[in-house]
């Protein structure tokens, strides 16, 4: 309450102007100190200022806090606006009920009463959350989706990125979360009446009704609908959308053969569930579903740029935002794991014919040089259409390099420069007189260790790849998540300091067969490596102790024992420190390390559909960047350029499953 006071002092004190956008203020940021907040052209963003902590940063991050709070009110308003609507329906059905029908299908009447007692209590609740007492305006839906029609791309993003650095993101998390609107499907389905195009289509459509049912396989557990307009005709694409996602037509007809092969998916995908209920929401942001790929790749980026840790993955709004751009990058996703998949069985050939000495085919030769010419083009265009993004500001591309910069993403950047590595001396080797298949493959004759290390790393892209799937990413995420956790990480890197001081003492042994050479020392440290971490040891082979022959040749036939060596002076010494080391390393250490770990999993699969949609909006990310390098190379060719179709004002419509939206744990 007193939070809400001071936010509405502020604002009544401060200037008007410093809310303005720049194209309406007429000042130019560039020359202008007191720049205004936001601008609605985001090659005017200041980046760097936005996530720093200086005193301009600081006063962003103060209009940005408010703007939040007044949305946040603005949204509770929304809802009440709609809950009141809701309560008003549901006591006028229950009115229009007769006493036959009640009688006859008393459910119906119990479910009008329930929707009228869950409108009461969530007016109570939302009435005492912002301490309204007077009557509820049916206006206040209309002036939220009035202000949120006006926000345009860029402003979205500097409030977004203003507001991430927050320790805890509380005021982000409540400005995500008001940009959209849940609607009970009550009301969602009469605002689906109350949409012309719609109704009448539906009246054409003799049995088809609205459901808020959909089949579980076909479809997405997200889905960005259609969009409403405010004041014109609805667009035929978004009836048809609006049509074939809402109504009782989702559900295909009966057909023997594609039923059972249907039931046969279904039983491998999701167990036996054939249908999920779907819930609906809505939000006024239009403009931010019908940009170009440039600001699409920047909204997703400061949705990524959140962090993993964020809640806001789990706002219809941070995900209605991923659904589309991986709309957009579909195609492109599954070219990239059909080449992938290619790679690895040409690399499955050629680890047979070097293990057999043997020359693969020629054809086999020129197709993996051709996916490596392709893998090198697909890793700068990713490269240049990120740069390209924040052209003109040096510290914005600094800057979001940084904040792009996760183990996930140096990870999957190194696997794809040393494939780019070994593919460029793979054609160097055989291009020293034009494309020689048999000069090319000496590469690997004579460094089996690239072939090796290569078909690792690629293995390491496909497990990337099939981590896109649901059922799997899901699952496997938070595996990730956890082992990449600091305390893991910080836990690792001293356990790791604990080994070097091991083998530092063990070295000091005079032991012969641990110097000489880098690959002596190298297999010394095998040895403490395998007792510390893996509790494999031998303590004859820590002594640097062989096996000794002893006994005598009697009637032709040999009687005798094998032995070791006579012990050291190093003996005693040597077992009183396997006895401390084994103790403290291999027993305690790795222990607490399991323990650490198996709480971290715990924490991250309470949080697993936020951790996967992060995940997934990396990946989106990178094939995003990759099509506006691909327009940038190509001069912005309309084939490889996309344009939306500038609908006006109005509201966006999703449907998703809650259940994978929101975590158990927020």
């Amino acid at each position: 309450m007193f939070r809400l006071l001071h936010m509405k002092a502020r604002q009544m004190s401060r200037d008007y102007d410093a809310m303005k956008p720049a194209s309406e203020s007429g000042e130019d940021s560039e020359a202008s100190g007191d720049e205004p907040f936001p601008v609605d052209e985001v090659s005017r963003i200041r980046w760097a200022e936005l996530m720093s902590s200086s005193q301009r940063g600081e006063t962003f991050r103060e209009l940005a806090r408010d703007y939040a709070d007044r949305i946040w009110l603005m949204h509770k308003k929304a809802r009440l606006s709609e809950a009141q609507k809701s309560l008003e329906a549901a006591q006028e059905a229950r009115e229009r009920v007769d006493l036959r029908t009640a009688r006859q299908r008393p459910e119906v009447v119990l479910g009008f009463k329930q929707e009228e007692e869950h409108a009461k209590k969530l007016i109570e609740e939302l009435q005492a959350e912002i301490c309204e007492d007077g009557p509820i305006q049916p206006s206040w839906c209309d002036e939220w989706v009035e202000e949120l029609n006006r926000m345009s791309p860029a402003a979205f993003m500097e409030y977004v990125t203003v507001l991430s650095v927050e320790k805890g993101q509380e005021h982000l998390y409540k400005f995500m979360s008001s940009l959209s609107l849940e609607l009970t499907w009550s009301r969602a389905e009469a605002r689906l009446y109350e949409i012309p195009a719609v109704r009448q289509r539906l009246q054409l459509e003799h049995g088809c009704h609205f459901c808020d049912w959909k089949p579980v396989l076909g479809g997405s557990v997200f889905s960005v609908l259609f969009h409403q307009p405010s004041n014109a005709q609805m667009h035929r694409d978004d009836v048809e959308s609006c049509f074939n996602t809402v109504s009782s037509k989702k559900f295909t007809d009966f057909h023997m053969g594609q039923t059972l092969w249907s039931l046969f998916k279904q039983k491998i995908a999701t167990g036996d569930r054939a249908c999920a209920k779907a819930s609906y929401s809505i939000t006024p942001l239009v403009q931010l579903f019908q940009c170009r790929n440039q600001y699409q790749a920047l909204l997703l980026k400061v949705v990524v740029d959140m962090g993993n840790e964020s809640q806001c993955m789990n706002t219809v709004v941070g995900r209605a935002i991923l659904a589309e751009t991986h709309r957009r990058t579909h195609w492109g996703n599954l070219l990239d794991t059909f080449l992938d998949l290619m790679y690895i069985a040409i690399l499955i050939r050629m680890s047979f014919n070097l293990e057999n000495h043997t020359y693969p085919e020629t054809p086999l030769i020129e197709l993996f040089a051709a996916l490596s010419v392709w893998i090198t083009g697909s890793l700068c265009l990713k490269l240049g259409g990120g740069m390209y993004l924040f052209r003109g500001t040096r510290a914005g591309l600094a800057v979001g390099l940084l904040k792009h910069l996760d183990l996930y993403t140096v990870a999957l950047s190194a696997i794809e420069v040393f494939s780019v590595y070994v593919g460029c001396r793979f054609i160097a080797y055989g291009t020293s007189d034009g494309f020689q298949t048999n000069q090319a493959w000496e590469l690997f004759q004579k460094h089996p260790g690239f072939l090796s290390a290569l078909v690792l790393t690629r293995w390491m892209q496909v497990l990337f790849s099939v981590c896109q799937l649901e059922g799997v990413g899901s699952n496997v995420v938070p595996v990730f998540h956890a082992v990449t956790r600091p305390a893991s990480v910080n836990f690792i890197l001293v356990l790791m300091l604990g080994v070097m001081a091991s083998f530092h003492a063990y070295f000091v042994f005079p032991i012969s067969e641990n110097v000489g050479s880098i690959n002596n020392v190298l297999n010394g440290f095998l040895k403490i490596f395998r007792l510390e971490l893996l509790g494999d040891f031998d303590l004859a082979e820590l002594e640097g102790l062989g096996e000794r022959l002893s006994g005598n040749f009697t009637h032709g036939y040999f009687k005798g024992k094998i032995g070791e060596d006579a012990h050291t002076n190093i003996h005693r010494w040597l077992r009183f420190e396997f006895m401390v080391l084994s103790v403290v390393v291999t027993v305690v250490a790795m222990n607490v390390y399991i323990g650490l770990l198996g709480e971290l999993y715990s924490k991250a699969v309470e949080r697993k559909n936020g951790l996967y949609n992060h995940w997934l909006a990396s990946t989106a990310y990178r094939f995003l960047c990759r099509q506006i390098g691909v327009r940038v190379l190509l001069c912005d060719c309309e084939w490889f350029s996309f344009r939306p179709q500038d609908k006006g004002p109005g509201l966006m419509w999703f449907a998703y499953e809650e259940d994978h939206l929101i975590d158990t744990v927020t």
